[in-house]
C-alpha cells in the first residue's frame, strides 16, 4: 500500500483587473526628457505609458530607457560599430522626447471588456435616472457612450462615471440631451 497523496493547495494568479491601477499616469509623444524623469520620480514609477492624442497606447518609457543618457553620455560617445541593441540604446541616449526614447509598440494586456462593460452599465443604472437611452461600447479599454438623456446635467455625470471604472483609459462622449438645463439654471 502506498502513502496517501495530499493535493497541494493551488494559489490563483491575480488577474489584470485585480492588479491594474485606476488612476493612470501617462505621457504624450512630445513629453520632454526631463519631464519624463520628473514624472517617474514624483510618482515613484518604473515606467509610464505613452498615449497618442486619441488615447491609444503607442509605447512605454521605462527607467531603463531613460538610463541610456547616462550609459552613452547623452549620445556624445561614438556610436557602437555593430547594429543591434547597443546601437538602439545609443540612439535613445540622444532622445529629447518620449517618442524618441520609448519602447514601441506598446505591449498591452487585453482589457477585461465584459467586466468594464458590466461595471459601467451597473453604475449608469444606479446614477443616471431613467428615462435614459445610453449604450456602452468597449474596445481596447476605450469606452464609447452613445444615446440620449433628458437633461444635459445627466450626460456629464455619465461620462465621469465611465472614466472612473477600473480599466478604462478613455471615454468618447456621444451622448445627446433633450434639454440643456445648464442654460436654464445658469450653471
Amino acid at each position: 500500500m502506498g502513502e496517501p497523496t495530499v493535493a497541494e493547495p493551488t494559489v490563483a494568479e491575480p488577474t489584470v483587473a485585480e492588479v491594474m491601477t485606476r488612476h493612470l499616469i501617462t505621457a504624450a509623444p512630445d513629453t520632454g526628457f526631463n519631464e519624463l524623469i520628473g514624472t517617474l520620480t514624483l510618482h515613484e514609477l518604473s515606467a509610464v505609458p505613452v498615449l497618442d492624442p486619441t488615447g491609444r497606447p503607442v509605447g512605454v518609457v521605462s527607467e531603463r530607457d531613460l538610463l541610456t543618457k547616462l550609459e552613452y553620455h547623452g549620445g556624445t560617445d561614438p556610436a557602437p560599430l555593430l547594429p543591434g541593441s547597443c546601437r538602439e540604446r545609443w540612439r535613445k541616449s540622444r532622445a529629447l522626447t518620449a517618442a524618441e526614447v520609448m519602447s514601441a509598440p506598446a505591449i498591452t494586456a487585453p482589457a477585461p471588456v465584459g467586466v468594464i462593460h458590466a461595471d459601467i452599465e451597473n453604475a449608469l443604472a444606479e446614477t443616471v435616472h431613467p428615462p435614459h437611452r445610453v449604450t456602452v461600447q468597449v474596445h481596447d479599454a476605450m469606452v464609447t457612450l452613445d444615446g440620449t438623456v433628458n437633461l444635459c446635467s445627466t450626460a456629464l455625470p455619465a461620462v465621469r462615471i465611465a472614466h472612473h471604472v477600473s480599466g478604462v483609459i478613455a471615454v468618447r462622449n456621444n451622448i445627446h440631451f433633450d434639454v440643456d438645463d445648464h442654460m436654464i439654471t445658469g450653471m
